[in-house]
């Protein structure tokens, strides 16, 4: 008789917290995300299993002065 046992590998997740100026944009491997929003990517790991990482791009405040 044969016993196989399998163990599950972790997967993971995560987040990357960036700001952008109003209404620019953040560049996240190729992908822009607008100010104010945020995507979820779908990634591997080091173990080779699926690693979730979601990239939040805050709005910076705009400025104002006089010359």
């Amino acid at each position: 008789m044969l016993t196989v046992n399998v163990a599950t590998l972790p997967a993971s997740t995560g987040a990357l917290n960036v700001a952008a100026c109003p209404g620019g944009f953040y560049d996240y491997n190729g992908t822009l995300i607008p100010a104010g929003q945020s995507r979820t990517f779908t990634l591997d790991n080091y173990l080779g299993c699926d690693s979730v990482l979601t990239v939040n791009v805050a709005t910076l405040p705009a400025s104002n002065g006089a010359l």
